[in-house]
């Protein structure tokens, strides 16, 4: 069961981080922008929050992913949702909405405190917060060149 439920998750990663994002981007910024370089919409991430939010619901015996224990789908989620609670308030910085640490998101906030817990994670994946602002700062100018107008442009 837990290895479906592991499988499950990791499969949805993709379908539940914000529509015709780039999952790449140059491997900097993955899901913030689309694939033509333009930044994602406000309200899309959102949902992607709260659907995030609505996955960690259902499994409501633990704090992670699948449950109780960390598993694969941890491991899979962790780089991304990492960058995400470190560049999208630096994208979005008078929104709690995209902030998913923010008390908004409280399973989402109570995952991330479980893997900083998690000794697993803390030697194998965990990343480092300086790291994924200058990746987020290397992904603007990117950004920046394909903006139509100046409404479009991301301050960095």
């Amino acid at each position: 069961m837990a290895v479906d439920s592991s499988r499950c998750s990791i499969l949805r990663l993709p379908g539940i981080m914000p529509r015709y994002s780039h999952p790449d981007f140059d491997s900097t910024a993955p899901f913030l922008f689309r694939k033509d370089g333009t930044l994602v919409l406000k309200s899309s991430h959102e949902v992607s929050l709260e659907e995030i939010e609505e996955m960690q619901e259902e499994y409501f015996l633990g704090n992670y992913l699948c449950g109780r224990d960390v598993c694969a789908a941890d491991m899979v989620w962790a780089p991304y949702l990492e960058r995400y609670a470190v560049q999208l308030p630096l994208l979005f910085p008078n929104a709690k909405s995209c902030d998913p640490r923010s008390n908004r998101y409280d399973e989402v906030n109570a995952w991330y405190v479980a893997m900083e817990r998690s000794p697993e994670y803390a030697c194998c994946v965990k990343g480092d917060a300086r790291h994924w602002r200058r990746c987020l700062e290397r992904a603007i100018p990117m950004h920046n060149a394909r903006a139509v107008g100046d409404e479009e442009r991301v301050s960095g």
